[in-house]
């Protein structure tokens, strides 16, 4: 592939170099594109993309009436097929993917069309994953075992880190067990990597007011990895003293100045002051038992949390959690790692949402005790 264009990565195409290759397959009446890329927003990891001609279509862009080529693309980002409709020369005019919350719907327009007002959309209800028997008991809970089935029988694999050890069961369905209490041995990859320890475009912690946030929080603080991590995890949830929705993804100085925010700058905030002290950090993404908000009751909601590595182990470290109460619990289901780095958290999430809308989760035990109902639960 890269042998018809040169191109400087080993792996793959550059952005341009893909574009140019997709128009020449166009161009050749190909029916079929296969490639490797980079997309700049979802990270330095190379992307697979696989696109089948389906047939044409015809659209209205900007009052007029345009013949395009309807292809069926699939990437390494997300599983979920995407319907894609490109015209002769490789422009992609309309795409539509169907995320099992909602469908995720671009089309080329004109700069009035994009940026004129339009109605909000309500999509977060549909994001929950909802239970068929009560779990009220997570929350507090220090053991768990977990039941996650695909609905379209296709289940990707989730990571054994920190307190959850993941065992497939079929191509389809997963056994996890959350131990709040336990850790995970890093790989040999993970001690080397320097990415857990230097600043990054979420956790810049070289930021001088979140070092200095760092410094205060340990005052009269024992020396040991864990008291600290834990000292700076309870910081992290006095600090940031407005709790809410709306700061989107802020990075960690971000969340220094505003003392705003909701699990995400919890998650990258402790990640910062956590590298500030030499100690490797990341965040984790998953989802989160929720027993009641607003109208959401006995559901998992998405969620992120920080992973800390302490004397060759990765610790879970929810800031979100009471100052005052365990710096962990069982309700946590963990569905990817990422530096915070930016672009890799993107992957994440992509990746929690193919759970979403396609995903049944049966807890079979809280702390050793059968749950009613559940399959397999007296095993």
């Amino acid at each position: 592939m890269c042998s018809a264009i040169r191109c400087p990565l080993r792996d793959g195409l550059p952005p341009y170099a893909a574009d140019e290759f997709v128009r020449r397959r166009l161009a050749s009446g190909a029916k079929e594109l296969r490639y490797t890329t980079l997309d700049p927003e979802s990270g330095p990891d190379a992307v697979q993309v696989e696109s089948v001609l389906k047939g044409t279509a015809e659209t209205e862009v900007d009052g007029r009436t345009v013949r395009l080529t309807e292809w069926s693309t699939k990437t390494s980002l997300i599983e979920r097929p995407s319907s894609e409709f490109m015209s002769s020369d490789g422009v992609l005019v309309h795409s539509r993917t169907d995320l099992g919350v909602g469908i995720l719907e671009s089309r080329l327009t004109t700069r009035a069309i994009a940026t004129a007002a339009a109605a909000p959309v309500e999509i977060m209800a549909r994001t929950f994953i909802p239970l068929t028997s009560s779990a009220r008991a997570l929350s507090e809970s220090r053991r768990a075992e977990l039941l996650v089935t695909a609905k379209d029988s296709v289940l990707a694999d989730l990571p054994s880190a920190g307190a959850q050890v993941f065992v497939r069961t079929a191509a389809g369905a997963a056994r996890l067990s959350i131990d709040a209490d336990s850790s995970s041995m890093a790989p040999v990859a993970d001690v080397s990597d320097a990415r857990f320890t230097r600043a990054s475009v979420m956790a810049d912690s070289d930021d001088p007011a979140i070092r200095g946030l760092a410094q205060k929080a340990l005052e009269g603080c024992a020396p040991l990895p864990l008291a600290r991590a834990e000292a700076l995890r309870s910081a992290v949830n006095r600090y940031i003293t407005n709790k809410n929705l709306a700061s989107g993804f802020a990075t960690a100085s971000e969340a220094v100045k505003s003392r705003s925010g909701d699990c995400t700058e919890h998650a990258v905030l402790l990640c910062a002051l956590l590298r500030t002290q030499g100690i490797p950090a990341r965040v984790a993404s998953g989802l989160l038992y929720v027993a009641e908000s607003g109208a959401i009751r006995n559901s998992y909601g998405w969620h992120m949390w920080t992973q800390a590595m302490i004397d060759g182990k990765w610790v879970d470290f929810d800031a979100v959690l009471s100052a005052r109460g365990p710096r962990f619990d069982a309700s946590h289901l963990l569905t990817g790692l990422s530096a915070a780095d930016g672009a890799s958290i993107d992957t994440d999430l992509a990746r929690i949402v193919d759970l979403m809308g396609d995903t049944v989760i049966e807890v079979q035990s809280i702390d050793g005790k059968p749950i009613g109902n559940a399959k397999g639960a007296a095993r």
